[in-house]
């Protein structure tokens, strides 16, 4: 059953399920396929660039100094009286006015029959245009089927420009489709429009004969002084069918999403209701419209299953929350029961093996091979689950596309099985369902909305309890067709999961044998040479195998590998390799290996945000100790004022971690939001908070108010920054008494300020220590930095680039000026790594060094807990994914994360030794033992020598593998991933001394130069080292009066 809420659509037929009839029309295979004319003497327009596109990698960038007149084109072959609709994205950087054009040059038998014209027959051949300075703009146009008369055999997209010389024009996501005229459906065109006049309320618009999709009028919403308004009508209808509805709307200075729909049933015992989309979700507003915009069609697809079988009649209603702002135009509104979709061939873009034959990458479940709807193997769903989430999808989607995710499932026993999409943004973006029958495979399938960037999805799975399911066959296809499975390879690769949780391996002496899997998806042989090996972080890739597989049509070949003869600590990468007939299918396949993690104790260091498939075994194994969870006061279900709460909110804390609740009340429910629209009365909120503390309190003792407040609160408040702390801070105060009432032993946590505050002295935080300071028990602030996105372009920084460690000193220093003594977390921290960087990439070891060296830096800053950000969920900026793991799978933060747990949890911080570019701290373990951290503030390799023999030290790298020393004073390699070094014997005091007068192969001053006058320079000189430091300064290049001056510096001290 499909539950396709609610589609825009600009046409009455559709190209979205027609033959893409550009070959690169995106750029992602370069400049392959496009042409300009060297034939001329012209140069190449411009360049494919990675730095401005829309979707994808890769645009073009039309403009080169000194260039006139110029074009790129491509070719494609249209279909004979067919329309044609062209789609493409442009982005303008100073073009003269209408510089920039697109037209369509079409030849047949051997010659040039000329531009082609829209409307056609006119003679405009200047089918699109644009110039001046805009941000990328959707073009999309249709070409009539009579432009394109059977003897046009051939034609070319042309991009031109008339002064190619000035400005930049970029281009991407160019389409060319021919439209599939709409099959005519049995449809009632319903122009019978009511408003509640019962309610004695004026009309809240009327016909208007001049504006009309069709002909014969539309009817206009809109009326002076009226705010909310209804119009409706009643909608045919037959029990048991679904109702596929459609609707066009024109828009003038609607405000957004003002326009919403929504269908009430009228039951047959006279009670009323409204459809839910889902069935049985509570979500009623099926849609909503606002904006400026011409005629455009909405659907909304209602499954026979979302109508009551006790309705007596349905009524559409289209509601304005602002009827006195702009007009809102209705026309051509029908009904009419779903057509059947017919079998159509589509290309599969299920981003890995859709059908499990050599792996599960995106689901959590076991491989099963006792049924299949092809191949042989399928994944189980246990009786004793009730839902599954897989993992992400990543840039699936193309922008302004529409894609359809479809699936097979079959079962045990009769049952329901609900599927839903959600986007990268929280949204909801698809959802479907079907009943299952034992023992027969059933398909399902989720319409997904179209997107208007390039975006990513993951799916959810819901069944009954006690009901066993199997998965198989998952299809990606572009358009609103599932259309026939086809394998998305030939060949399908890859290997199962350890059954380790989330493949982080504990250390040992015995091997880890994994089988890899190759599968002939194919209808014919396939001759496949095949490689393994297994990469890792500080060691040469090794070879496991390479041989030559030859499978027939539907054959499995099963190949066991030694992937580690025994389990020694390490972050390692399996990667096969199979090619056939000319093409290369890979599958990398990564695993962690660490020590078993510390004991947990009474206020664990280590914390993290464990959204993401991840549960509290998993996390537990790389030493987790506490998790964060943010309950919003708006989505807690209420009824007659008893909120109700479930225990799958504190699943970790009753797993036995520590919990801490950051309790959103910014989130305010609609119905006690104050009538000035700031935040609600506090006595509201505390009831909530105090509900919240009787149900969970028995599992939770640490209560935070709001989760970035500096945030949230000015948006609430809308008079400055001030103004919301002391907002903020009146709450904390009236919400102490309700915390501490529950138990006394609870602690309040407040300012858990965002980075802004953090990076700017923390204005917000002041205010709030300052009026509510003797409340608050602990001061959770997010040290974040804007650059904490992590990718081959190095655009991001480190916890040192950020001062981190200073600014937790000054937040120190504040929280002493204002009479506490509070303690400091860092409530959430966290880099975001590229979502196509490769696992053991340069900057995906580099968003592990981050990790690593924040945990450091807070420890030796006397920071009492890091909640990291976070387990493996959340995506920024379409590409960039906040994550130990990535889809599961661990990423080489989740050892690094593991290592520092190890060394530091329960540790005491020492000195600080150094910190500048080279970052050296001591701490005391656990067990009271001394041991140091060192690395590179911005990663620069060097090497330090230290004065203590080596036979004296352990030495381990950031993923706490040991590190071998040369006999003799100890001499380490430096990098931006720390070394931990222990002292076998000996003092802390000694471990110090001896890393204080270490020696590094970096400038041991900093210089800085300016010119104070006509005849003066200023010189300025720092001792970024740890020990005095004499010598003498030399000025050349002009005649100084003293070009040498004697040096004498101690650690740290800087001269002018």
């Amino acid at each position: 059953m499909k539950y396709n809420l609610l589609l825009p659509l600009l046409l009455a037929g559709t190209a979205a399920g027609a033959a893409e009839l550009l070959p690169n029309g995106t750029f992602e295979q370069k400049f392959k396929g496009w042409h300009y004319a060297d034939y001329a003497g012209k140069p190449e327009p411009g360049a494919v660039v990675s730095d401005i596109v829309y979707g994808g990698n890769f645009a073009y960038r039309m403009g080169i100094p000194g260039d006139k007149g110029n074009d790129l084109y491509t070719g494609f072959k249209p279909v004979p009286g067919q329309d044609h609709q062209v789609t493409l994205m442009w982005k303008s950087d100073g073009l003269p006015p209408g510089d920039a054009e697109i037209r369509i040059l079409r030849n047949g038998g051997g010659k040039v029959i000329g531009w082609a014209s829209n409307p056609a027959g006119s003679g405009v051949n200047r089918l699109a245009v644009t110039g001046g300075t805009h941000d990328w703009r959707q073009v999309k146009f249709t070409v009539s089927g009579s432009e394109f008369p059977p003897e046009v055999t051939g034609a070319n997209l042309y991009v031109k420009r008339g002064h190619n010389g000035i400005g930049n024009l970029y281009v991407d996501e160019i389409s060319i489709r021919p439209v599939v005229p709409a099959p005519a459906a049995p449809a009632d065109r319903l122009d019978r429009w009511e408003y509640e006049k019962w309610r004695k309320i004026p009309a809240p618009g009327g016909i208007d004969r001049a504006v009309t999709r069709s002909g014969g009028g539309s009817y206009c919403m809109f009326a002076p002084g009226q705010k909310g308004a209804s119009i409706y009508q009643r909608i045919p209808f037959r029990p048991g069918e679904g109702l596929e509805l459609s609707f066009y709307l024109k828009a003038e200075k609607v405000p957004d999403k003002d326009a919403s729909f929504m269908i009430l049933v009228n039951h047959k015992n006279k009670k009323t209701s409204w459809i839910a989309m889902p069935p049985g979700s509570g979500v009623n507003v099926l849609g909503t419209a606002g904006g400026t915009f011409d005629w455009r069609e909405f659907r909304l697809s209602i499954p026979a299953d979302a109508i009551p079988e006790d309705a007596a009649s349905l009524l559409f209603f289209l509601k304005r929350r602002q009827n006195d702002a702009g007009k809102l135009y209705i026309d051509d509104f029908t009904a009419a029961p779903p057509q059947a979709e017919k079998p159509v061939q589509v290309v599969n873009l299920w981003p890995g093996d859709g059908s499990f034959e050599g792996g599960s990458t995106f689901f959590q479940l076991p491989p099963d091979e006792t049924r299949a709807f092809h191949g042989r193997r399928s994944l189980r769903m246990e009786p004793a689950q009730t839902g599954l989430t897989s993992g992400y999808l990543f840039r699936v989607m193309r922008p302004n596309r529409t894609y359809t995710v479809s699936g097979y499932a079959t079962s045990d026993r009769p049952g329901k099985l609900t599927v839903k999409a959600d986007s990268h943004k929280y949204e909801t973006i698809g959802t479907g369902s079907v009943e299952l029958a034992p023992g027969e495979w059933k398909r399902f399938t989720v319409r997904l909305r179209p997107q208007q960037l390039v975006s990513s999805f993951r799916l959810g799975f819901t069944k009954p309890e006690g009901v066993a399911v199997w998965l198989d066959a998952f299809q990606l296809a572009e358009g609103d067709a599932a259309g026939t499975y086809v394998p998305e390879t030939p060949l399908a690769i890859g290997v199962d999961r350890t059954g380790v949780p989330g493949e982080i391996l504990y250390t040992g002496p015995e091997p880890l044998v994994q089988a890899a899997r190759l599968h002939n998806s194919s209808g014919r042989p396939m001759t496949v040479k095949f490689t393994a090996s297994v990469d890792a972080f500080g060691t040469p890739a090794r070879r496991l195998a390479s041989e030559t597989v030859t499978l027939a049509p539907g054959e499995t070949a099963v190949r066991p590998l030694t992937v580690l003869s025994r389990r020694e600590a390490g972050y390692y990468v399996l990667r096969l390799r199979g090619e056939a007939d000319g093409k290369v299918y890979k599958a990398d396949f990564p695993l962690a290996v660490t020590a078993p993690p510390p004991p947990k104790g009474g206020n664990p260091f280590f914390g993290l945000h464990p959204m993401g498939p991840t549960s509290p075994e998993i996390l537990r194994r790389i030493g987790v100790g506490a998790i964060r969870h943010m309950p919003g006061w708006r989505y807690i279900p209420e009824k007659d004022g008893k909120y109700r709460f479930s225990d799958h909110d504190i699943r970790y804390a009753l797993a036995g971690m520590d919990q801490m609740n950051s309790v959103k009340v910014g989130l305010v429910p609609p119905r006690y939001r104050r009538p000035d629209g700031r935040f609600a009365d506090h006595a509201a909120v505390n009831e909530f908070l105090r509900q919240m503390l009787a149900a969970w309190g028995g599992s939770i003792r640490d209560w935070e108010i709001e989760n970035e407040p500096d945030l949230v609160f000015p948006g609430m408040f809308k008079k400055g920054g001030n103004d919301a702390a002391e907002n903020y801070a009146a709450y904390v105060n009236a919400a102490a008494p309700v915390i501490k009432a529950a138990n006394p032993c609870f602690r309040l946590l407040a300012s858990g300020v965002s980075g802004v505050d953090f990076n700017t002295g923390f204005p917000f935080t002041r205010t709030v220590l300052e009026k509510a300071g003797r409340v608050i028990d602990v001061v959770p602030v997010h040290p974040y930095a804007n650059a904490r996105y992590v990718g081959a372009d190095r655009s991001d920084i480190g916890p040192e680039a950020n001062a981190v460690y200073r600014k937790t000193r000054e937040l120190q220093k504040l929280i002493r000026e204002t009479g506490g003594s509070q303690p400091v977390w860092y409530g959430e921290i966290g880099w975001a790594l590229d979502v196509e960087e490769d696992y053991l990439s340069e900057a995906a070891l580099r968003h592990a060094e981050y990790l690593s060296r924040l945990m450091l830096i807070g420890k030796a800053a006397g920071v009492e807990r890091v909640q990291y950000f976070l387990a493996d969920f959340c995506i920024e900026k379409e590409r960039y994914y906040y994550g130990l793991w990535r889809n599961t799978l661990p990423l080489p933060a989740a050892p690094a994360y593991a290592a520092s747990a190890q060394w530091l949890e329960g540790a005491k911080p020492g000195e600080t030794v150094s910190d500048s570019d080279i970052q050296c701290f001591t701490y005391l373990d656990r067990n009271g033992r001394p041991f140091a951290a060192l690395w590179t503030a911005d990663g620069t390799p060097t090497k330090a020598r230290i004065p203590l023999d080596a036979a004296r030290l352990e030495a381990a790298d950031f993923f706490n593998r040991p590190l071998a020393l040369k006999q003799g004073p100890a001499e380490l390699a430096l990098s931006g991933a720390p070394v931990y070094l222990r002292l076998r014997e000996g003092t802390a005091a000694e471990l110090a001394a001896a890393l204080r007068q270490a020696k590094y192969d970096l400038p041991p001053v900093s210089a800085g130069w300016r010119l104070r006058n006509g005849s003066t320079v200023e010189l300025t000189l720092a001792n970024r080292r740890t020990a005095p430091l004499t010598g003498k300064a030399v000025l050349s290049g002009a005649e100084f009066r003293e070009p040498e001056r004697p040096l004498a510096l101690q650690p740290g001290e800087e001269t002018t």
